[in-house]
């Protein structure tokens, strides 16, 4: 599945969920950059999205001097969306569905 579609009915499925706009603004602020880090690494469909481009992510973050807890809440999000939103659309992940221990 094309990324730019996942991304759609993922936040359709959040809408649904009824989560605040708060909350959807935060998925969209941290799920941008993180598809667009994908797009510049030649990523386009969730089921080639690995656990070495999310873990490569999370770092140049840290690199750049992001503070652990956002980190942390951007990982948890990217994880939410890579792996659990997937895993419930039937959409297989790669290896990125190999446990990623937690920042």
């Amino acid at each position: 599945m094309e990324l730019r579609i996942a991304r759609q009915l993922f936040f359709d499925a959040k809408k649904a969920e009824g989560i605040t706009a708060r909350t959807y603004q935060t998925y969209r602020d941290t799920l941008r950059p993180f598809l667009l880090y994908l797009t510049d690494e030649k990523v386009f469909q969730v089921e080639d999205v690995k656990s070495a481009h999310i873990r490569a992510y999370i770092m140049k973050h840290r690199e750049n001097g992001v503070r652990n807890i956002t980190l942390h809440r951007d990982f948890r999000t990217i994880l939410g969306y890579t792996l659990s939103f997937a895993n419930r659309e039937c959409v297989v992940v790669g290896d990125a569905k190999r446990i990623i221990l937690p920042i």
